[in-house]
């Protein structure tokens, strides 16, 4: 198929786009994983991300708000389209976060991620979270 990527490229490109960007807290790494067009869907409007752009501002985001951030990818899986994964994320809130003041704790919480890779790019999420 033209402009489709093989599954196990996709979880390699996931996997270090996490690493990478997200645990490293690297916005500009962004333009290598993330497609311009990308568009980001989550529980809240605060996850609702658009572009390269909307991805640095929520890297940055999450850093201010969890020292220490810590991001383990628990496993992995291919759903027609999607990569699936599950990560687990820990940090010590200390700054707002989606409008939520820090409050000094240590949390753990574990998302699931959908992400839709084409042509070697991220172009769409969709995350959901498990915070109990």
């Amino acid at each position: 198929m033209v402009g489709h990527t093989h599954p196990i490229g996709d979880f390699q490109l996931v996997r270090h786009c996490v690493q990478e960007v997200w645990e490293c807290g690297d916005p500009a790494a962004a333009t290598k994983y993330y497609d311009s067009t990308y568009l980001r869907c989550g529980p809240s409007d605060f996850e609702y991300v658009k572009g390269i752009e909307g991805v640095q501002s929520l890297i940055i985001a999450y850093h201010l708000a969890f020292r220490g951030l810590k991001l383990v990818v628990d496993e992995s899986t291919h759903c027609g389209r999607w990569v699936c994964t599950r990560i687990t994320v820990s940090g010590t809130h200390t700054g707002n976060f989606a409008g939520i003041a820090g409050s000094g704790k240590h949390v753990v919480f574990t998302m699931d991620c959908r992400d839709r890779v084409f042509e070697g790019k991220i172009i769409n999420s969709r995350i959901y979270y498990d915070i109990s």
